[in-house]
């Protein structure tokens, strides 16, 4: 699978960042993942405010990088917490988790050929 990002984006946050652009990456990845973590929690027992709030957090990370598709389903799993039914969406996490892996893998190549 490979992710979808918004390529013009990206490339211009990492020419406004310039040296500080690896930095910031490497703090998205682990972010990312403690995000990635909670959510897994949240929907193990049933909790909604903490799936909402970790996806959120998700969602503003992965929208400033131009990663569009998981902006779009971390915003789908937002809707579901406000709605009290994330113990319903396995399947929705788990695409998440999947293409948040394919986003991470995006990034290590460009921060590879970058250095």
């Amino acid at each position: 699978m490979s992710a979808t990002i918004d390529q013009v984006q990206l490339n211009e946050l990492q020419e406004l960042l310039e040296e500080d652009f690896a930095p910031l990456i490497e703090t998205y990845f682990t972010d990312s993942q403690t995000r990635l973590d909670l959510i897994k929690q949240a929907l193990d027992t049933h909790n909604n405010l903490q799936g909402f709030e970790a996806v959120h957090a998700l969602k503003g990370a992965n929208a400033n990088i131009g990663a569009t598709h998981l902006t779009a389903l971390c915003l789908k799993l937002q809707m579901a917490c406000k709605a009290g039914t994330i113990g319903q969406q396995a399947e929705l996490i788990d695409a998440i988790v999947e293409e948040q892996h394919a986003v991470f893998e995006y990034l290590r190549q460009l921060l590879a050929q970058s250095s």
